[in-house]
């Protein structure tokens, strides 16, 4: 029988009729089988290309679904690049803040210490608030979740918030109908009445957006913002630093009172208070305001002015710094901020010393600063001591007004004491009453003698006495904790707010170490906040 063959001319094979191969045309069948196998790996390729691409588009800026229809007198705002490395750099501060919050109502310290778990599963977000005197709030978010699976890992966020306070429910809303947004329910607060409404804003790679909003309205704004670019909030700069926080307040809430009152408000401007969490700042909070520069006149401003110089610090293991310095000092208004009737204490105690006008403000015109270091003997048993130390600038004024303070009649007169490198006197009363001076420095307060001679030594504080800066404060809580928690637990029981003020103490430095406050000019300085090492 002829053998199957796609030959077109017939050859007499011996038995049988048979086609001739062709050469010419298995040829062609080869190279087309070739050509189909390599237009299928292009296609492949290509739609392999296509999806990396789908897969590498990025998720929205959190920032483009803020909305310019949010606005009121009182305006917060909060800006981070990465909420992890903020979570990390934090997490102190927010575990104290939430255990001062703890009481009747453990809602708000539970909403601190969850923010911090979401913070730690996030990328990018920011966070806006707007607040006005009727009570009317309105609140919108976005924030990058980094979590594997993140509608899972927020559904169980949420119930696990839900479930944990018995005054907080986790109510459903059904879904968007179009778009990438899935609803997520509402947080309310039963007893408040306040609502939050939560969606999540899908990407193509599997992350996500967790969207935040106050009501239902708010949320409709932020997604119309997202494609809109015409009604989304215009950020005034660009983030800087790993976080930001702005605090925007129209001038009707401030103007009527406190350090405002009776100050001209430039039209148009409202106050602002920054704080920029920035990488060049060695974890230290960055702060700016825009006061100084709208509410002081001319004289005010010249007021203040570098340090120039410190002045030397005496006591063992400072609790407190505070240093500054002035152009010129009201003594009489001064004296009227005193706790006492006399408004004229400090012009009665000038006369005795024989202060001249100009001799007032020579004493005043260099830094001065108020120390609570060391320790020192006073009715209450031994206390840490206390002093102000001044720095007049004018050769000499310091060592004779010493001479004329210890001068003054006393019923216990003034002893001098051995102080190093000071000459100092001492009453030997029921408290440890000193005054000393050096060439350039005059110190007065509550110490111990024997503290002269101990030098406070370098410390975090060392920031705050540069000679181009404007001072500042520093609080070691740590050491205040341990000086101060046994005298209020001993006056406990004439008063349960001294108890308060030990519990609330023992609270912050089982956290916080010290806090400081470098003042780099009149409208910036830097905030530190160091975290305890070990939690006790």
């Amino acid at each position: 029988m002829p053998f199957p063959c796609r030959n077109r001319l017939p050859v007499f094979d011996g038995c049988a009729l048979v086609e001739a191969p062709n050469f010419r045309d298995e040829g062609v069948t080869v190279i087309m089988k070739k050509a189909t196998v390599v237009l299928a790996a292009l296609a492949v390729l290509l739609a392999g290309l296509v999806l990396l691409q789908r897969l590498q588009e990025n998720l929205p800026e959190p920032q483009a679904f803020m909305t310019r229809s949010l606005a009121g007198d009182v305006e917060l705002s909060l800006r981070f690049a990465d909420g992890k490395e903020l979570s990390e750099r934090i997490a102190p501060v927010l575990e104290a803040l939430a255990e001062t919050m703890e009481g009747d109502d453990p809602l708000p310290s539970l909403l601190v210490l969850r923010f911090s778990d979401l913070l730690a599963q996030s990328g990018p977000g920011v966070f806006r608030v707007a607040a006005s005197p009727d009570g009317s709030s309105r609140l919108e978010g976005a924030l990058a979740v980094k979590a594997r699976n993140p509608e899972s890992y927020l559904r169980d966020f949420l119930l696990h918030i839900a479930a944990a306070h018995a005054g907080l429910a986790l109510e459903s809303v059904p879904d968007e109908p179009d778009g990438p947004l899935r609803s997520l329910g509402r947080l309310k607060n039963e007893r408040t009445g306040a609502t939050l409404y939560l969606a999540l804003w899908e990407g193509r790679a599997g992350d996500a957006l967790l969207l935040a909003a106050s009501d239902v309205d708010v949320l409709e704004a932020m997604v119309q913002a997202k494609q809109e670019e015409a009604i989304r909030h215009a950020f005034i700069e660009p983030l800087e630093g790993a976080a930001e926080i702005v605090l925007s307040v129209d001038p009707s809430l401030v103007e009527e009172g406190g350090l405002f009152k009776d100050r001209p408000w430039p039209e148009g401007r409202r106050l602002l208070l920054s704080a920029h969490l920035r990488d060049d700042d060695d974890g230290a909070l960055r702060l700016k305001s825009n006061a100084w520069d709208l509410l002081s006149d001319a004289e005010e401003k010249a007021s203040l002015r570098p340090l120039g110089r410190s002045l030397p610090l005496v006591g063992s293991d400072p609790v407190l710094v505070v240093t500054g310095r002035l152009q010129d000092v009201d003594v009489a208004a001064l004296g009227a901020l005193l706790p006492l009737r006399e408004d004229r204490l400090l012009e009665d105690l000038a006369d005795p010393l024989v202060l001249g006008e100009e001799e007032r403000r020579a004493l005043f015109d260099g830094p001065l600063t108020f120390v609570i270091a060391g320790r020192a003997l006073s009715p209450l048993g031994e206390t840490p001591g206390l002093y102000v130390l001044l720095g007049p600038l004018r050769p000499g004024l310091a060592p004779s007004l010493l001479e004329r303070i210890v001068a003054l009649p006393m019923p216990i007169p003034f002893s001098p004491v051995p102080s190093g490198p000071w000459q100092a006197h001492s009453l030997p009363a029921f408290a440890d009453v000193t005054v000393a001076a050096r060439e350039e420095a005059l110190l007065l307060g509550l110490l111990s003698p024997s503290e002269l001679e101990v030098e406070a030594g370098s410390g975090p504080y060392d920031d705050l006495f540069d000679p181009a800066g404007y001072g500042g404060i520093y609080l070691s809580l740590t050491r205040l904790d341990g000086a101060l928690r046994p005298l209020l637990w001993r006056l406990a029981p004439l008063n349960g707010r001294f108890r308060e003020g030990a519990e609330l103490l023992e609270t912050l430095s089982r956290r916080i170490d010290a806090v400081s406050l470098r003042i780099l000019s009149p409208g910036e300085a830097l905030l530190r906040i160091d975290g305890r090492k070990e939690v006790r």
